[in-house]
């Protein structure tokens, strides 16, 4: 019986971009702030806590997130997360106001959050699960 060797690589690196256009993220809002908040006529404060939405709720939901990600189910909640992450951004880009660009920013906060509890878990399953064969 011939056996066969499928290799993890593959997935792993998608799993991996879903980390980079997570990452992504982080930094996109920042370098447009002071456009978006002319373009809005935001307060400062406004701009501030939008660029702030992904990095707070990391920082104080991620176990939580991690725990419900256990519950639904890693690669289902890796999807949700992506869907979140670009229906947010596109969202995001539409927005007209304060109040439709934070409604926006925190599903694309939600969809990073996530990605990062599921993705670098993912990866470690797909590294170290033994080879099957057929």
């Amino acid at each position: 019986m011939a056996t066969a060797r499928s290799s993890p690589w593959p997935r792993i690196g998608v799993l991996y971009l879903s980390g980079l256009v997570g990452a992504a993220q982080l930094g996109r809002l920042a370098a447009l702030a002071p456009l978006i908040q002319v373009a809005l006529a935001l307060s400062l404060t406004t701009v501030a806590v939008a660029i702030s939405l992904i990095e707070i709720g990391g920082a104080t939901l991620g176990f939580g997130a991690g725990r419900l990600a256990q519950h639904f189910g890693l690669p289902r909640t890796l999807a949700w997360a992506l869907a979140c992450l670009t229906v947010g951004a596109f969202g995001g880009s539409l927005a007209d106001g304060s109040t439709g660009m934070l409604g926006w920013r925190f599903l694309e906060a939600l969809g990073y959050l996530g990605i990062i509890v599921t993705a670098p878990v993912l990866i470690g399953k797909r590294a170290l699960a033994p080879r099957r064969s057929l």
